[in-house]
């Protein structure tokens, strides 16, 4: 048996549903032997399944409640913890590389890192998605101001911008709209950062006044 997977049968008994976890994945074994595939919920101590499928409705199909005497076994697929880290990995997509923040300057400088990578993901905005989640995650863990998090985000879309014609001619009044624009994302920021980044950050040689 697949261990790595959570993979485990229990037969019969009392104990026939004690390891299923909410949204764990389970195989229900009938008397007949057929077997049905879907998450498993609960329900003022009722037990159901949830499928999803080609042929089933979009939002899936619920089946149940079963009861002690209509299921043979129930086999673990994969365990509640597993299909969390699944649901994450498809939200997040592959982590930008890097070292998990511990210090203020490691903090502005990872969410600098993401910031670029969501200017530099334009071309596919699925991947942009994901690592837009990716930078809220990371200003969510310091509980980063809104406009502050504007200010990160500006910054590194106007360094990856790609000079075209008339760039030395509008890039004065470009930079000018620039800085309005983050100046004004850095005035919403009415509250200060929480204790451990006290005086966070300093974003492209503008130093945060706290």
């Amino acid at each position: 048996m697949d261990t790595s997977s959570g993979s485990r049968a229990v037969m019969g008994g009392p104990d026939l549903w004690a390891a299923c976890k909410e949204r764990a994945v389970v195989r229900l074994t009938f008397a007949d032997r057929q077997t049905l595939t879907g998450h498993y919920t609960s329900r003022t101590g009722l037990h159901f399944l949830h499928r999803t499928g080609r042929d089933l409705p979009l939002i899936g199909e619920v089946t149940g409640p079963y009861g002690p005497g209509d299921v043979l076994a129930v086999e673990v697929v994969r365990t509640r913890a597993q299909v969390l880290q699944d649901a994450y990995v498809r939200l997040h997509g592959e982590r930008v590389p890097g070292r998990e923040p511990v210090t203020r300057e490691d903090h502005e400088h990872r969410l600098q890192v993401l910031a670029r990578a969501v200017a530099d993901a334009e071309a596919d905005w699925q991947r942009q998605v994901q690592l837009h989640r990716q930078f809220r995650e990371a200003a969510d863990r310091i509980g980063l101001a809104g406009g502050k998090r504007a200010w990160l985000l500006h910054a590194a879309r106007w360094a990856s911008a790609t000079p075209t014609r008339g760039w030395s001619r509008s890039s004065a009044m470009a930079a000018a709209a620039c800085r309005r624009t983050c100046s004004a994302a850095w005035a919403e920021a009415a509250s200060p950062a929480p204790s451990s980044c006290n005086a966070f950050l300093s974003v492209a040689g503008q130093p945060e006044k706290v």
